[in-house]
């Protein structure tokens, strides 16, 4: 959606969906959150034939992170216990692929920074 992403991130997700490479190629462009809930996605692709589904390592809150895709536009109208809706992290910098990211989460039961 364009509320989290610019038109050049666009780009690279769509390009990075068309390239359907594995989880360990792939590199996560944004972090979106719940301000006021547990929900956290790094999302490393946009389907090209579907441009609201990502592809990323999804965590919401329930202790098993997982890599799939999810529908953008739902979590668009995701609300949190403050009724907040998903935000982007500015501030994230990627450190390491979906793959190995998603270890991580699997080890730690959650998505870790």
């Amino acid at each position: 959606m364009e509320i989290w992403f610019t038109q050049a991130e666009r780009m690279r997700l769509l390009e990075a969906g068309a390239k359907a490479l594995d989880d360990e190629s792939i590199i996560p462009i944004a972090r979106l959150f719940q301000p006021d809930g547990p929900g956290v996605w790094l999302v490393g692709e946009l389907d090209p034939g579907n441009t609201g589904i990502a592809y990323g390592l999804a965590d919401i809150g329930v202790g098993v992170p997982e890599l799939g895709s999810f529908d953008l536009a739902e979590l668009a109208m995701l609300r949190g216990a403050l009724n907040l809706s998903v935000e982007r992290d500015l501030a994230f910098v990627p450190r390491a692929t979906l793959a190995e990211l998603g270890r991580w989460a699997t080890a730690a039961g959650r998505i870790v920074r």
